[in-house]
């Protein structure tokens, strides 16, 4: 997908504006990130679950002017993640799901022309590579998830590895959950890492919530037993089974060790109809 000049200049000016919420942790290495995609071809994000990082780095790559001259590419490993990380970028962009952001998965393709970032699988992603060799429709790309090391998230890594030496104007953003950032920074040349922290839910009940719960379990089985007496289904009967033999004349095996035996019984089967 290459873009006209005029095309650069009307997206440029249209493009939307993020916003961050201060309360995720990736917030508050927002500089930090941008400065190092700005700089670097490949950057390795390793953040712990809640750290905000799926919704927020397509955003930083927006504010840092990606996505104007080419798609901002995000993959998911799952479907349903694409479509829900899809349609939270663009809530909080404030703009339509299909629009300035949009998504893309098996037998549905949800990006126009007025879309900057595009969330789709990455089986979608390894799949234009036969058509798009360079994957020229992108100039930034986001291959998040990648501690789970999928066939499809080896093969992008290998593949977008081999093709940033053709593509200098492609920026490459890796996410991991795990502490383990250092492999992939290696697999790419000692590519920058940057980690933040995630974020805890409070999960504490007050005291009332507390009893209330326990007696709604202490309540159950004497609930489900009301309700199931007298109305327990009878056993299953169990099919009707019929034996035939088959008799097949098969090789008698030779052989000092191997005791002569009768083919028919050999060959006994039970079928049930």
């Amino acid at each position: 997908m290459g873009f006209s000049r005029e095309e650069i200049v009307r997206r440029r000016a249209l493009a939307p504006r993020p916003e961050f919420p201060d309360e995720l942790p990736i917030s508050a290495k927002r500089e930090e990130i941008a400065k190092a995609v700005a700089a670097h071809p490949v950057v390795i994000v390793c953040g712990e679950t809640g750290s905000g990082k799926t919704t927020q780095l397509p955003k930083i790559c927006l504010e840092l002017g990606r996505g104007i001259e080419g798609l901002i590419g995000h993959t998911q490993p799952r479907r349903i993640a694409a479509r829900a990380t899809a349609a939270r970028v663009a809530q909080e962009l404030k703009t339509e799901l299909g629009g300035a952001v949009g998504y893309k998965m098996r037998f549905t393709d949800r990006v126009g022309a007025r879309s900057y970032i595009k969330v789709m699988t990455d089986g979608i992603l390894l799949a234009e590579t036969q058509g798009d060799r360079e994957l020229r429709q992108y100039d930034t790309l986001i291959i998040d998830e990648a501690h789970e090391r999928s066939l499809n998230i080896d093969f992008l890594l290998g593949y977008i590895r081999q093709l940033l030496p053709r593509r200098p104007d492609l920026k490459l953003i890796v996410t991991s959950a795990t502490i383990d950032a250092e492999r992939f920074s290696t697999h790419f040349d000692g590519a920058r890492r940057i980690s933040t922290h995630g974020r805890v839910a409070d999960s504490s009940l007050s005291p009332a919530t507390g009893v209330a719960l326990l007696d709604l379990h202490r309540g159950l089985p004497a609930a489900r037993a009301a309700a199931g007496a007298g109305s327990r289904p009878g056993p299953v009967p169990r099919p009707h089974t019929v034996g035939v033999r088959v008799h097949r004349p098969i090789a008698q095996p030779r052989g000092p060790f191997c005791r002569s035996r009768d083919p028919g019984r050999a060959n006994s089967r039970r079928a049930s109809w």
